[in-house]
């Protein structure tokens, strides 16, 4: 027969069992749960670091895109320089997409941007940035072949012939920049005025950023500064060249023609302003201002 005193171990003993019970479901549920919350973490900085790999990747071509040649130029900070920027613009490349597709165009791409890495100097950064627009990034030390030479073997590579696509004859026109500090926006910037140089002589050419075309820039930013007060002061102006018939030698209009007198450049043409219109926004500002102009100096005949 139970005592009081003997019942009330009994109660206290299992009263501790359950509790001791409780600590350890306790302890197995909190395991549990920090496995889970630990594995999740997990999979959220794997899921991070696979998307911001493939924010900086061309998909394409599996190089560089632009976001990803930011990241890689910031690393450049602590590189001996100088840098040396290539700017490379296919030629007829776009008349494999009209021939051929777009899938075939793609694929070429990509052997394209493979033939560009096999002649790239070690350690250099290679981007797709465009369509078909490559940028080759690298630091020109004395064992680096010369811009110039690099430039000639990466256009001799990229014209020879792509099975497939022989019927289409695809070439590359090259701007080149060297800086003695790394720089994104300005090395494109100069790279690609190098390269509208080379354009304008031709397919299968490179140019080299120099100090005349440092003094073109020059001049085109000061136009485009100096654009938009020009505007609004009436710098800008139309002379009137009048309309003849040949016939009757009789005056039947006039054409406007925009003038604009710079106070440091000079005479600007026409399509200079217009140019320059374009690359900052204003064109329509400029033709409104014009048509205005134009109508308050017309007279009723």
């Amino acid at each position: 027969m139970l005592t009081k005193g003997t019942l009330e171990n009994y109660i206290l003993a299992f009263a501790v069992l359950l509790f001791e019970g409780g600590l350890a479901r306790a302890s197995f549920v909190g395991q549990a749960r920090f496995r889970d919350a630990s594995r999740l973490r997990h999979q959220a900085e794997r899921l991070a670091a696979e998307m911001e790999r493939n924010s900086r990747e061309d998909h394409l071509t599996a190089l560089l895109n632009r976001r990803g040649l930011e990241h890689a130029i910031d690393q450049f900070e602590n590189t001996d320089g100088p840098f040396v920027a290539m700017l490379i613009d296919l030629d007829g490349f776009k008349s494999v997409n009209d021939t051929y597709g777009h899938r075939t165009g793609d694929e070429l791409l990509a052997r394209i941007a493979r033939r560009i890495e096999e002649e790239a100097p070690e350690g250099s950064t290679l981007a797709r940035i465009g369509g078909d627009e490559f940028v080759l990034v690298f630091s020109s030390l004395r064992n680096s072949p010369s811009p110039s030479n690099l430039a000639s073997n990466l256009i001799s590579k990229l014209a020879r012939p792509y099975p497939g696509v022989a019927s289409v004859r695809i070439g590359a026109s090259i701007g080149i920049y060297s800086a003695k500090n790394p720089g994104l926006t300005e090395m494109l910037l100069r790279a690609d005025i190098a390269l509208y140089t080379a354009k304008r002589r031709g397919r299968n050419e490179f140019c080299l950023f120099d100090a005349e075309l440092d003094r073109e820039l020059q001049r085109r930013q000061s136009i485009e500064r100096d654009l938009h007060s020009a505007i609004k002061t009436r710098s800008l102006g139309p002379w009137f060249q009048p309309i003849v018939r040949l016939d009757t030698e009789a005056v039947i209009g006039f054409e406007g023609l925009l003038r604009w007198s710079h106070p440091i450049h000079g005479s600007i043409s026409p399509p200079e302003i217009m140019t320059a219109a374009r690359e900052t926004g204003m064109l329509q500002l400029l033709t409104q201002a014009v048509f205005s102009e134009c109508c308050a100096l017309s007279t009723p005949w």
